[in-house]
């Protein structure tokens, strides 16, 4: 008999709905998976931009400032604008504002996006025929200013040509995680990150939080594979469990 796990479906035509949770059978991919320091993610997504993004995404939550690291180790390359890299949001809505700092597989270089409202419209910077994976990525916060920069050795930092204003996410937890972002609703992609660094001023984990993976589509388009592995996922205060699958539908968004 299959192993069952827990997986939620928020409806893609009223976002505000409740979320349905049942039962289903385990599926052989995982969206992520744990190897010692390295840390893969599975999945697809239209595309992180317009007004609501889709993609796949490992997340915990935190409070506070704080400087967050990770190296993407290597990229599929299923578009130009396919991203890997470090997110923190303020929700899990497809239009929460949003700071992103990416890498693409091929001549876009390395990315910036942000969304500075909810349901605004996404802007970004990125360098043209810069480098590629494998390469540290950074988001730092500090109150309502952001800071997105790239590293080749992860010592040296560079700044993105453009900056994000300022965005308010309020006081309360955000969420923080890995982006696995294929720019196809269809055709899956595996990143795979390492380095992972969390650098607290006065951020902390939320109690008690776990990492979790939010898997999400265009409407209409299979969902990403999901699965119940409890791979353990280090992020600098603590050991937490990538168990809980969460798994949203949503509306195209205007790819970039």
């Amino acid at each position: 008999m299959l192993a069952m796990i827990r997986r939620c479906v928020l409806g893609s035509t009223a976002l505000i709905a409740a979320v349905l949770c049942f039962a289903v059978p385990a599926l052989a991919a995982a969206p992520v998976s744990v190897s010692g320091g390295s840390y893969t993610l599975t999945g697809s997504g239209a595309d992180i931009w317009g007004t609501a993004d889709a993609f796949t995404y490992a997340y915990t939550q935190v409070t506070g400032d704080g400087t967050w690291t990770a190296k993407v180790v290597s990229q599929s390359d299923t578009n130009a604008w396919a991203k890997a890299g470090v997110m923190v949001r303020q929700s899990l809505d497809p239009g929460s504002p949003e700071v992103f700092a990416a890498v693409t597989p091929e001549t876009n270089g390395p990315q910036g996006v942000w969304r500075p409202s909810a349901g605004a419209q996404s802007a970004g910077s990125n360098v043209s025929n810069g480098p590629k994976a494998p390469l540290w990525v950074q988001v730092t916060r500090k109150g309502t200013q952001w800071t997105l920069s790239y590293s080749s050795d992860g010592k040296t930092w560079t700044q993105l040509p453009q900056q994000p204003p300022a965005i308010d996410m309020g006081s309360g937890p955000v969420y923080l995680g890995l982006v696995d972002l294929s720019h196809s609703a269809t055709e899956g992609g595996t990143d795979v990150f390492s380095n992972l660094s969390f650098t607290p001023t006065s951020a902390q984990m939320v109690p008690g939080g776990t990492v979790q993976t939010l898997a999400s589509s265009s409407s209409g388009a299979s969902l990403p594979k999901t699965g119940g592995n409890q791979a353990g996922m280090a992020l600098g205060a603590g050991l937490l469990l990538a168990g809980a699958t969460l798994a949203m539908r949503r509306r195209r968004a205007q790819p970039q």
